[in-house]
């Protein structure tokens, strides 16, 4: 006959085992309904069995709706789900995206993930990827520009390269036959004609840059956290992004989608000169500069709102470096075409009395310093 405390200490260890399940089924009971994304259960039919609040909340209806569902009453009727349903059905798991119309009558972007959990039963996840979206729409834009403005340098450069002779013989003719004053009225013409030419020249470049400038306050910080995530995918995974923002930084006036471009720009570079990998800091800080003198300080000195871009790159000899702010001048031997954007940076930091500047040597990187006049913040009352 076996003890009565035998048949106790068997019960309590069984008592425990079944505390230990029904405490692990509360948590990941409790961990689907308190889940940020929207989560529905499903079966091999596609019914809905369980839903959490964010797919109640996404779908502004209650769970006892919900379960009564099928997954293909909650997303879009023309969106073809079968190929998804049969990788689901042979590997366990499938995802797709899709776009459906949001409460403020907006496009959400939407991706759907399935895994399979349990035998026949499915754990289906939605997570909102709009702003991701929205980031491959701006790289996408960002290219697409890049890819203009190398376009519009190389024309520009070309047209350069005959104008330089035009210029040169017509100065040449003036000087042989100086008192032929018909002579001078017709090289006059040619040199106007030349002068129109590169002025057309300069428009072409400006062309890429396709809107006017809408000036507004905007706040360097704010501007290049946002931009973070873009730019962090932007270089790829072998460069290590980091921010270095001055919690102080004063406000510029400028057109801030033109700015976002500037850095875009200048981190497009940094990307291009750093094939192999490496790092890239973008910081911000206060402080002052001469433009006459080009000088950190003086008299003439005035209060600025400073972005620098290093990279830990190839950098640039002395003679790149001289030129890399020309319109025509192009590095045909650099992977990526770096720096034809380089002459917009330029003119925009000029429109916006600011300035710009470049520490780099060859195998020492690059840092590229721009500044713009700081705003006056309004002092507080006392």
């Amino acid at each position: 006959m076996v003890p009565e405390s035998t048949h106790c200490k068997k019960f309590d260890v069984l008592r425990r085992q079944l505390d230990l399940v029904d405490a692990g089924a509360k948590f990941f009971s409790d961990l689907f309904e308190r889940a940020p994304e929207a989560m529905v259960v499903i079966d091999t039919t596609g019914r809905v069995l369980a839903a959490n609040a964010s797919a109640c909340q996404l779908y502004a209806v209650d769970q006892s709706e919900l379960v009564r569902l099928r997954l293909q009453d909650l997303l879009p009727r023309e969106l073809d789900v079968a190929g998804a349903a049969q990788r689901l059905r042979d590997f366990g798991e499938a995802s797709l995206e899709f776009s459906e119309t949001g409460k403020d009558g907006g496009l959400i972007d939407m991706r759907l993930e399935a895994r399979l959990f349990q035998a026949g039963r499915y754990l289906v996840s939605f997570r909102d990827i709009t702003r991701e979206k929205r980031f491959e729409r701006e790289l996408e834009r960002a290219h697409e520009h890049r890819t203009f403005a190398e376009a519009a340098a190389t024309v520009v450069h070309d047209v350069n390269n005959l104008l330089v002779p035009i210029f040169c013989y017509t100065d040449l003719l003036a000087l042989r036959q100086p008192d032929d004053e018909e002579l001078h009225r017709s090289v006059a013409e040619i040199r106007d004609a030349a002068q129109r030419a590169a002025s057309l020249a300069r428009k072409l470049l400006s062309i890429a840059e396709l809107t006017a400038e809408r000036p507004d306050v905007v706040r360097m910080n704010e501007v290049v956290s946002q931009m973070k995530e873009m730019l962090t995918r932007l270089v790829g995974s072998r460069i290590e992004v980091s921010l270095r923002l001055d919690p102080a930084l004063g406000a510029i006036k400028v057109d801030r989608e033109r700015l976002e471009r500037l850095v875009l720009n200048l981190v497009l570079n940094a990307r291009d000169a750093m094939s192999t990998g490496g790092s890239l800091v973008i910081e911000t800080f206060a402080g002052s500069h001469d433009v006459r003198r080009g000088s950190g300080g003086g008299p003439g000195a005035r209060r600025y709102a400073m972005l620098a871009v290093t990279d830990s790159g190839v950098g640039m000899d002395d003679s790149t470096r001289a030129r890399i702010f020309e319109p025509f001048f192009t590095t045909k031997s650099r992977q990526g075409g770096t720096g034809l954007g380089l002459a917009m940076v330029l003119s925009f930091v000029s429109r916006n009395q600011g300035f710009i500047d470049v520490d780099s040597r060859p195998g020492g990187g690059t840092t590229f310093r721009v500044g713009f006049p700081a705003l006056r913040e309004p002092k507080n009352e006392s």
